[in-house]
């Protein structure tokens, strides 16, 4: 029997036909592997994509013309508007006139002045396309040899320098217009040229052995013009250069939004004398066409996979299938299984890498205000001298201090504080939520699905380390899974609860993170609506029932409002930053001099860069492939849209956010984590036509498991293994060193005082601005009374810090420098 399915699925005695359905798929899939490779020549980008996708396409829907013609034009558009974004231009102007220099970038003009006694030679350096790391920014690890040998695939459209030229003040041309000149792939290797340089040369940069384009002559007064095709990794402009390789250098790296002008000078390191970061303004279109090369890379992987797929094996036909409605009850103990797996992992990573502490200052304003809940305040008398116990999102408000934020967190950490241990409430949160993903999988497209779905979220390493922090962000996603499987429910049965679970989850995921609650659950709450119009006749009695969920968490809210700003409708986040983090458009949005729709997008880019390398820990194009081929292939499946709608409106609506919120991975977007893992492990089985059942809950399942290709069954899951490997054997151990200690916070100063066993004591804590992490290490250990054992407070100087030790004279006071405690005098 086995060697009869084997035989029947790789060779079915019909040589002529499968090699002529395999072939157009087989070449499609090298034409868009081609067209991946495309490093300059958006003409041959164009060319390979369309052939690419007319013979894929032709392919996948086994010609049938309707189906063929809706691929196409989807695929089509979105190939053209990968082009468009391949032509983007940024226009860099240098002037320089004796020693002082002017550097303008669209709407940023940067001025400097250095009394140099140079010879005034140019020269341009491109950083490499290695310089975006495969592994999150924060590991500082640089890339293995296996992810190396994947480069070519991971970088895409190269940057460079078109038509860079050298022209007196009176207009006369210096140096003719260079060719396109390409960045390289690592450091000291060959800039790419696509003719002859002439009027420049090229030579070893003597600071680092980079290899720079250098004018041959030099010049006392100039103009450098300098055209950026697609900027993307950092181009250095050498002005003023002299021969040991000092001089002015003016600096833009569009990937992390920096402009400036450094001093260059032998044997020293670069100083910054004007501009920095955030002081590159692309525009909005711009910053469109960067994510749209970022996103569509994703596509183009996402075509590749289809046409493997089909070239494997002509039967795989990425057509939905009707998928069965399971029991609940039959799913609870995988359910419970994966809960418990993620409980241990997220727990040990909680308490033995994060060390039971916050890491960020929201962590610390969560763990205050659950302090608050524990004790049954809404708030505390304000210290008598506040600025010693300062703390960025803790804010004082008539004669009170409370933080900020909704009190969804809180409330949830609060019983955990009562015990002594608020670190284990996201690990908790974390197993609920892989736990209702798995239930929700399971209801929309069987076992399978959903428990290939549970394994990649236990494999994230974003996943992991967010859900062992003391964020909102895991009970938010146990919340969000909890809606999910809500509107599966009010979908699929007649069950009233579903109607009540799904008004309780939104409300508690309201007042948890507000914008959050808006975006994602805006199209699970329209498959509740749909439900209402479909069965009008029970509209009202479903609506009570949904509303009987929410009334409790709003009116908490308003309460919590209310007892705070003395105004139901005041919510406290206003208070934070001078009334300055608010949410849209305008010069008052934000603390970096508003906020428009170019920063909204600018945000957007840099959160889907991270989702990319630390989602699954993956080829950071490979990440959201399988994700996409439910699109890609216009998947008749309704929960697929809905789905990738939920995660579309998450990311949409923090372009309206002024800050870019990257801590432990792209934070904003960890709610709809979920819904990425369903339509991963959805988009592998439709190129696998995996089994959708598993066990015997179907009578037809052994037949459909018998006659389904076993060739595409095998690839993929060996693709899929692969590339946890990846993550398992090479990112996560990273990962797992680069968190200790992460974001500067570890238990150190804490262990410290403890060893010292002190009894009513006063520490004062050293730090220098901007550094909130040596003080905020230890200031959840106050108490929002401050009446503990020690009480923690900033270190102002000697002068200032009497005033303190005047108002606890009973208590002795010290000094914590670093890692040393001194005793003060009285």
């Amino acid at each position: 029997m086995a060697v009869r399915i084997i035989t029947t699925a790789l060779w079915s005695g019909q040589r002529g036909p499968r090699l002529v359905e395999r072939a157009p798929a087989a070449v499609g899939c090298g034409l868009l592997l081609g067209a991946l490779g495309v490093r300059t020549e958006l003409w041959l980008l164009a060319l390979l994509g369309g052939g690419g996708i007319a013979l894929v396409g032709w392919s996948a829907t086994r010609a049938d013309a309707r189906r063929l013609w809706r691929f196409g034009l989807l695929n089509a558009v979105l190939l053209g508007v990968l082009v468009w974004a391949g032509t983007e231009r940024s226009e860099l102007q240098i002037e320089v006139a004796g020693d002082r220099v002017t550097a303008m970038l669209g709407s940023a003009r940067l001025v400097a002045s250095a009394g140099l006694h140079a010879r005034g030679g140019v020269a341009l350096s491109l950083a490499p396309t290695d310089s975006r790391p495969l592994a999150a920014g924060w590991t500082h690890e640089s890339i293995s040899w296996l992810e190396g040998a994947a480069l070519w695939l991971a970088s895409g459209l190269r940057s460079g320098v078109e038509g860079a030229t050298v022209e007196s003040p009176d207009g006369r041309v210096l140096a003719g217009a260079s060719p396109l000149v390409w960045q390289p792939d690592t450091w000291a290797s060959k800039l790419l040229t696509s003719e002859p340089l002439e009027g420049w040369t090229l030579r070893d940069d003597p600071r680092d052995g980079s290899v720079i384009q250098a004018g041959d002559q030099t010049w006392r007064n100039y103009r450098l013009s300098v055209s950026m095709v697609r900027p993307g990794s950092a181009v250095r402009a050498l002005v003023r250069a002299d021969d040991g390789g000092g001089g002015l250098v003016v600096m833009v790296g569009p990937d992390d939004r920096s402009f400036s002008i450094e001093e260059r000078v032998q044997g020293r390191a670069d100083r910054t004398i004007a501009g920095g970061l955030l002081e590159y303004k692309r525009d909005a279109l711009g910053w469109l066409q960067a994510l749209s090369r970022e996103l569509l890379r994703t596509w183009l992987f996402a075509l590749v996979l289809v046409a493997a797929a089909r070239a494997v094996s002509p039967d795989v036909t990425l057509r939905s299938d009707r998928q069965p409605k399971l029991s609940m009850s039959s799913g609870i103990a995988a359910a419970g299984l994966f809960a418990a797996l993620a409980l241990t992992a997220t727990g040990a990573i909680s308490y033995f890498v994060l060390e039971g502490i916050p890491h960020v200052q929201d962590g610390v304003t969560y763990l205050f205000q659950a302090q608050l809940f524990a004790l049954g305040r809404f708030s505390a008398p304000a210290p008598a001298l506040p600025e010693f116990f300062d703390q960025e999102f803790i804010v004082q408000y008539a004669g009170q201090w409370f933080g900020k934020y909704p009190p969804g967190q809180p409330l949830v950490l609060a019983p955990s504080v009562l015990v002594g241990a608020p670190w284990v409430v996201s690990p908790l949160a974390a197993g609920g939520a892989i736990a209702l993903t798995y239930l929700a999988g399971r209801r929309i497209y069987g076992s399978g699905v959903a428990t290939l779905a549970a394994i990649l979220m236990l494999s994230s390493p974003f996943f992991l380390f967010m859900s062992g922090s003391m964020m909102a962000h895991p009970a938010g996603l146990f919340w969000t899974s909890l809606l999910l499987l809500a509107a599966v429910l009010g979908w699929q049965t007649e069950s009233r609860v579903a109607w009540v679970m799904a008004g309780a989850a939104f409300g508690i995921m309201f007042i948890t993170r507000q914008l959050t609650a808006i975006a994602v659950g805006a199209p699970l709450l329209a498959v509740f609506a749909a439900r209402l119009i479909r069965d009008r006749r029970c509209w009202l009695t479903r609506s009570g029932l949904a509303a009987l969920g929410l009334a409790p968490p709003i009116a908490f809210l308003l309460l919590f409002n209310w007892q705070l700003m003395g105004d139901p409708l005041r919510n406290p986040f206003e208070l934070g930053w001078q009334g300055h983090d608010v949410i849209g458009f305008g010069p008052e949005a934000g603390i970096h001099g508003g906020h428009d729709l170019a920063t909204g997008l600018a945000n957007t880019w840099a959160n889907t860069l991270e989702l990319f390398r630390h989602l699954y820990g993956w080829p950071p194009y490979l990440t959201l492939a399988a994700a996409a081929v439910p699109i890609v292939v216009l998947s008749r499946t309704g929960w697929d849209w809905v789905l990738a709608a939920s995660f579309a409106a998450l990311v949409g609506a923090y372009v309206f956010y002024w800050a870019d919120g990257i801590m432990f991975g792209p934070r904003y977007y960890y709610e709809a984590l979920g819904m990425l893992a369903l339509l991963s492990a959805r988009g592998f089985a439709l190129l696998t036509r995996l089994p959708l059942l598993v066990g015997d809950e179907d009578p037809r399942a052994a037949a459909m498991r018998a006659w389904r290709p076993l060739a595409p069954r095998v690839a993929v899951a060996a693709f899929v293994t692969c590339l946890l490997a990846i993550d398992l054997l090479g990112y996560l151990p990273a990962a797992l060193r680069s968190y200790q200690g992460f974001n500067g916070i570890d238990r150190s100063r804490l262990d410290l005082v403890e060893r010292a066993e002190l009894e009513q004591a006063l520490v004062f804590v050293s730090q220098q601005w901007p550094d909130w992490q040596p003080y905020g290490s230890v200031f959840p250990a106050n108490g929002p009374l401050l009446n503990a054992k020690v009480i923690y407070a900033r270190d102002l100087g000697l002068r200032d810090n009497g005033r303190l030790m005047r108002l606890y004279p009973e208590r002795r006071s010290y000094l914590l420098r670093g890692d040393e405690l001194i005793e003060l005098s009285p």
